[in-house]
């Protein structure tokens, strides 16, 4: 049986951009796709702390502790998708 997902990462741009459209991050091509996907793992269970914190306190947050997962998540879905 032949899989079509790759067993490596593939060269993808993530996150915000320069001035010119240059994205700032980018996943490397060429890292083993088990590698890549632990990282995943390791990023999703900070957001989840991270949200379940925020979720679960008496104190009232501001946007920008709120947001604070946003980055974790962004990563966690740009080693995904250069995985796949």
């Amino acid at each position: 049986m032949t899989s079509d997902i790759p067993t490596v990462t593939q060269l993808t741009p993530f996150g915000p951009t320069d001035s010119t459209g240059q994205p700032m991050f980018a996943v490397n091509p060429g890292i083993p796709a088990e590698d890549a996907l632990a990282q995943v793992s390791l990023l999703l269970g900070y957001a989840h702390a991270t949200a379940y914190e925020i979720a679960d306190s008496d104190a009232t947050y501001d946007k920008a502790f709120a947001r604070a997962g946003l980055p974790l998540l962004t990563k966690a879905k740009a080693l995904v998708d250069a995985c796949v």
